[in-house]
Order: C-alpha cells, then sequence, then structure tokens
C-alpha cells in the first residue's frame, strides 16, 4: 500500500490581526503543551490525567525592524504619531489587561497554495509574551517575537479556545 508523504520544508506566511509579519529571518516555531492535572486515587496513584488547558504559542524569528514589527513583539506599547503616521512607540500604562489586544494569529506553510488551509495553525486570541532584544553590532540583526494564545471563551466545557491544525468545520 503506497502513503502519501508529507514533508513541510520552507518558511511560512504569518499574519496577527490580519497584518503580515515582516520578513522571517528563520523559521517559526509553534508550540503546544497540555496543561494536565493528575487525578490520583487513594490505591492507584495517577490513575488518569484530564486537560485544564493549554500553553500554546509561536515564535517567529524576524529580521526587519519596523514599528509595526516591535508592536507585534511587545505587549502594551503605545503609538506616537505625527499627522497620522507612526513615528515611535512607548510603553503604556502599566496593570493593563492584554486580553482586549489579543489578536488572531495564523501560520499558513508557504509551500501550499493560499486557499489551501489543509495545515494552517491558528491561534484564537494571542498576544506578545516575549522581550525585545536588539543587538547593535557588525552582523545582521533578528529579533523575535513570541505570541501566546490565551482561553478564546471563557468556558472550559466548549471546544476550539487555544488553537487550530486546518480548516475550520464548515457550519451546516
Amino acid at each position: 500500500m503506497v502513503q502519501d508523504l508529507r514533508l513541510q520544508v520552507g518558511m511560512a506566511n504569518i499574519t496577527v490581526g490580519g497584518v503580515e509579519v515582516p520578513n522571517q529571518a528563520d523559521a517559526a516555531v509553534f508550540s503546544a503543551e497540555p496543561r494536565l492535572i493528575e487525578i490520583d486515587l487513594y490505591t492507584a496513584p495517577v490513575y488518569d490525567r484530564i486537560i485544564e488547558g493549554w500553553d500554546a504559542s509561536v515564535t517567529i524569528t524576524v529580521d526587519e525592524e519596523s514599528y509595526e514589527a516591535y508592536k507585534m513583539a511587545l505587549a502594551g506599547v503605545e503609538e506616537l504619531q505625527n499627522t497620522g503616521e507612526t513615528v515611535g512607540l512607548q510603553d503604556g500604562a502599566g496593570l493593563q489587561s492584554l486580553r482586549k489586544t489579543a489578536q488572531e494569529v495564523i501560520i499558513h506553510p508557504a509551500n501550499l497554495p493560499a486557499e489551501d488551509k489543509s495545515f494552517d495553525i491558528t491561534l484564537f486570541k494571542a498576544i506578545p509574551t516575549s522581550s525585545l532584544e536588539r543587538s547593535y553590532g557588525k552582523e545582521k540583526t533578528s529579533y523575535e517575537i513570541t505570541l501566546t494564545a490565551l482561553h478564546n471563551t471563557g468556558d472550559y466545557k466548549k471546544f476550539g479556545n487555544y488553537f487550530r491544525i486546518g480548516e475550520d468545520a464548515p457550519v451546516v
């Protein structure tokens, strides 16, 4: 029996809130790890485990310097504008919820046609959780943007709260 072998080679087209991530310098890495709770019985430790939630994130290495990319990398920054044009960024007020700024992240393998969503990865509500480290040297510089998923609905009984791999199921 012959079986198709799928090998993923190459970069991805990544959008954050509908805005394309600037030039990738290296691979983007998606990570999803379940948060598990151990269920112990009096006579049987670790009898079962249940999923409490997920730690899902994507880390993207970027080598293009732009305010748009820096906004994707840094949580809670505010734009400084002059006549409608962004001229800088500054840290925002403290103790602010990031939930209202969470955005959908879509990772689409660049080797697939745009209409082929079969291996797209979607983080439903993601916020920046990385620090910005920018070096000033003779070598080409790059920095990382890490976006981490928040719980989407607030209802643990529903599915589709953190991420999806592949197409969305058609509504019937």
